[in-house]
């Protein structure tokens, strides 16, 4: 099937990397969406063909949103990372222009924290704009910052920015090419973009559960050379890159800044990308076997179990592994966005559901394993007997 690359835009038949399974709360079958890789100048990203707009925007809003409203308390465990980034963007910043005369907008700023940062120090305006109106309410609660509620292609600037960011947020756009026009557009002649996404390159380098770097809520694959490739056609100029790991969850992060100088490039063919990629996908796989067996063991030994967490690790493994046929009456979940619903037609409770429970429990997470365990033996009283993980 013929399809168009997002970023060099020739029509083709793009190469085929990974099939991906999922399933998610309020889903009674598997979906599917294949990764590939533009032939002609090897940007990796996701073809949509086999899952609808509809449901990826679902599961996206559900993951990303739905916690924010009962949060009371900023996220402490993306704070070091944000501040590592800030301080490689700070740096050079203060190399340009004075940065308190600088006006700062942050396109999808989530409640604001990254953004935050710009203001502790002084910058002269700063502004975020972000789809969730929940975002608006907690940027002025924690931070006293101005957030409007849009997507970048609703937004309507009132005035040109010195310096756009754009936080793990390109990494979920459709329409690169209309959005990075729009980006520049809304940017002074010389002003900076700032970028961080998950850098594909890097992808297993800390394996902490399979296929986690190939996000269901990401749908593009970035490497520098393929950022550049995309980014010089609307005359952006690479002016620095920082590599680091989120300690958050294990992976590695591109931080890039680019600066608008109107000088167009052109696209250049990088084989980075899918290289990359084919040797993550068959680390994962190899780690996913390891994960079947532990869950054949468990199936073998208890009639019936519980599963905590709904989220991407259970929606892979429900998809590839024979978690499928397990003797799982319900799950448990802390997201409330999926609390009622249904999972291949087994319900999803509050983990409060458990104190009435003999069952035992398997953690569906490698990232909150531990947090999970503590909360089943101290709150619920259950045993270790009876406190399964995925680990083998």
């Amino acid at each position: 099937m013929q399809n168009k690359c997002p970023v060099c835009s020739i029509a083709q038949n793009p190469i085929h990397i990974y099939r991906q399974p999922f399933i998610a709360p309020g889903w009674e079958r598997v979906h599917y969406r294949d990764i590939v890789c533009c032939g002609w100048c090897g940007f990796v990203y996701v073809q949509r063909k086999r899952l609808s707009l509809e449901s990826q925007v679902d599961y996206v809003r559900e993951n990303k949103y739905s916690n924010q409203y009962v949060a009371s308390l900023p996220r402490p465990s993306i704070a070091e990372y944000h501040r590592a980034s800030f301080s490689f963007l700070h740096a050079y910043l203060s190399k340009f222009s004075n940065h308190r005369t600088m006006r700062v907008l942050d396109v999808g700023c989530s409640s604001g924290q990254f953004l935050s940062l710009f203001k502790r120090r002084g910058y002269g305006l700063v502004h975020g704009v972000d789809p969730s109106p929940t975002s608006k309410v907690l940027a002025k609660k924690w931070w006293d910052i101005l957030v409007y509620t849009a997507t970048i292609e609703q937004f309507a600037a009132r005035e040109k920015y010195d310096v756009i960011v754009l936080y793990s947020v390109l990494e979920h756009l459709q329409s690169l090419k209309s959005i990075v026009k729009k980006l520049a557009s809304m940017l002074v002649l010389n002003g900076m973009l700032f970028l961080s996404v998950p850098d594909t390159v890097r992808f297993g380098k800390t394996l902490i559960e399979p296929f986690m770097e190939i996000s269901l809520e990401h749908i593009n694959f970035f490497t520098e050379q393929s950022l550049s490739n995309l980014l010089g056609l609307y005359g952006f100029t690479h002016v620095a890159s920082f590599r680091h790991a989120s300690d958050t969850y294990g992976t590695m992060v591109l931080d890039t800044l680019w600066q608008n100088t109107g000088q167009k490039k052109r696209v250049l063919m990088c084989k980075d990308g899918i290289l990359a990629l084919q040797k993550y996908v068959g680390k994962s796989y190899r780690t996913l076997y390891s994960i079947e067996r532990v869950i054949q063991q468990h199936t073998r030994r208890h009639q019936q179990y519980v599963v905590w967490g709904t989220g991407s690790l259970t929606a892979r493994l429900l998809a590839t592994t024979s978690l499928l046929r397990a003797p799982i009456p319900f799950f448990v979940d802390n997201n409330p966005a999926f609390h009622g619903k249904t999972l291949l037609g087994k319900p999803v409770h509050k983990p409060d559901r458990l104190s009435s429970c003999s069952m035992p429990v398997l953690i569906g997470s490698f990232l909150f394993e531990r947090d999970i365990r503590r909360v089943l033996q101290e709150e619920y009283r259950y045993t270790t007997d009876n406190i399964l993980s995925l680990r083998d």
